[in-house]
């Protein structure tokens, strides 16, 4: 008899508490004025994660190139992603999901460290300099002033160089397929139905698209190296988290202070590279998302580079909002709320890392050539709406990227075309001619002192 008010009592405690923690969320992310609900911007945070987990793949495989510990940047990827992605839901209450950019890490490795023949300590270094540089210019309001007086002739000519660039690391990794570990004929046979299939999913926006490719095609590739179902069984079973000690605070300055233009011309790379991303992505899902007017943007800059610093501490790229944040926006996604719940699923992944790290490079041939085809098929797109002078300063870059590989070559020789088209038409910013002659300048010199 007397256990009935009992129960009643803690079912009405239950109610009030669940109501606490709803009238919290409302206030704080205004999910009702935003027209979303709780089960929704779930729905949409598990989304946007499924769509950009590959990077935990992807991202170790990439900058291994360089000579890093693949393992150590996993998880150095996951801690950048939990709090970026965490920094943008709390401060800037933006559905925006937040990871190490694909474009940092390809010029990280190929660039940097294979073409510019630094240390992969000294560009971590250059990650960190570009880090703090964005984050004061964030913090002092300036970033977007600078970043919005940088002409669309250079992010597009920028985006199609970095995507025909990717094209070609791809490219490159398919003669891994014939390695001493596998089947030539059957790797080559697998990458080229991988290929297609891969791109068709990702352009169809099919959540988990990309990582399911680069999960797949490594599982295949282990069978066939005859390394056994054990050793695929064995990555899948759960670990707890360890400190990244080859990475961590291992920054060099020493190889940019001896070659301080090289050093230059990469922070520069690095920093405008940044710039451009956040802006471009930032605005194309608070615009899917009808929050163009919600605010926050400068929060999103503070988060977005404080995460980067933290990267070029811990030993990876500098991070960047993710276009594939759209997925979650398509979900129903609104607020904040997505970007934590995202940051969430990425903590799970913490206890999976030598799932993502004992992945091929060649496993990611699929992912790499669908973002590199997806990123120049959007930029073309944009040439549509511009004028002449746009379209042979992008092609100049895009061109030059996929010819030579050089994407400081293809950034510099681009903002040249730019330079001499329009220097008479009065249609080139005071900060983005300062820009272009000073990088064009650097990249001059570096060319003669190296």
């Amino acid at each position: 008899m007397d256990a009935s008010p009992d129960s009643d009592d803690t079912t009405g405690d239950n109610r009030s508490g669940r109501r606490a923690k709803r009238g919290l969320l409302e206030r704080h992310f205004l999910i009702s004025a935003r027209g979303s609900t709780v089960g929704r911007e779930i729905l949409a945070g598990l989304t946007t994660f499924v769509a950009m987990v590959y990077i935990v793949a992807v991202n170790p495989a990439v900058m291994a190139q360089a000579g890093m510990d693949s393992s150590d940047v996993a998880i150095a990827t996951i801690v950048v992603s939990i709090a970026g992605s965490m920094a943008t839901g709390l401060l800037a209450n933006l559905p925006l999901g937040l990871a190490p950019s694909m474009g940092s890490n390809a010029f990280f490795a190929y660039v940097i460290v294979g073409q510019m023949g630094l240390s992969w300590q000294a560009g971590l270094a250059i990650m960190l300099g570009s880090g703090v540089i964005v984050l004061l210019l964030g913090v002092a309001g300036i970033r977007e002033r600078l970043t919005q007086g940088i002409p669309d002739d250079m992010k597009i000519g920028l985006n199609a160089a970095f995507g025909f660039f990717l094209c070609r690391i791809a490219v490159s990794q398919i003669g891994l397929a014939a390695g001493p570990d596998a089947r030539p004929d059957a790797g080559l046979i697998l990458l080229l139905l991988a290929i297609p299939a891969t791109f068709v999913l990702a352009a169809r926006r099919t959540p988990g698209a990309l990582i399911g490719s680069v999960l797949v095609t490594a599982t295949i590739f282990e069978l066939a190296s005859g390394r056994g179902v054990a050793n695929a069984l064995a990555a899948l079973l759960p670990v707890w988290p360890h400190w990244p000690r080859h990475t961590a605070f291992a920054l060099d300055f020493g190889p940019l202070i001896a070659k301080p233009l090289v050093g230059l011309i990469a922070l520069a790379f690095v920093t405008f590279n940044e710039c451009v991303g956040l802006i471009a992505t930032t605005v194309t899902v608070t615009r899917a998302a009808g929050q163009e007017s919600a605010g926050g943007m400068r929060a999103a800059y503070v988060s977005d580079a404080s995460a980067t610093v933290l990267g070029g501490l811990l030993g990876t790229a500098s991070v960047s909002p993710y276009i594939e944040s759209v997925a979650g926006v398509e979900a129903g996604g609104r607020t904040g709320l997505t970007a934590i719940v995202a940051s969430l699923g990425f903590i799970a992944t913490l206890f999976f890392t030598p799932l993502f790290s004992s992945i091929p490079p060649v496993a990611t041939t699929p992912a790499l050539m669908t973002l590199g085809g997806l990123m120049a098929w959007r930029s073309i797109g944009e040439l549509a709406a511009k004028d002449i002078v746009s379209v042979i300063t992008s092609v100049t870059m895009a061109g030059i990227a996929l010819v030579s590989g050089n994407l400081t070559d293809a950034l510099a020789l681009g903002m040249i075309v730019y330079l001499a088209a329009r220097w008479h038409g009065g249609s080139i910013s005071q900060p983005a001619r300062l820009f272009c002659i000073l990088f064009v300048a650097a990249w001059v010199v570096s060319k003669f002192a190296v």
